[in-house]
Order: C-alpha cells, then sequence, then structure tokens
C-alpha cells in the first residue's frame, strides 16, 4: 500500500501499487 494524495478532491487516501498500474487514471 501506498499513500497518495488526489489532488482534484484533496483527499488521500490508500492505493495499492497494482490499481495505479493497471490505471491511474481510474479514480
Amino acid at each position: 500500500m501506498m499513500r497518495v494524495r488526489v489532488i482534484e478532491s484533496g483527499e488521500e487516501v490508500d492505493y495499492r501499487l497494482a490499481d495505479i498500474l493497471d490505471d491511474p487514471r481510474e479514480r
């Protein structure tokens, strides 16, 4: 897990690295 700040919403959420590599624009 890695913590990623979502610029658009200003939220910080935990993403699985696999999810980021799969499609980072999905969320």
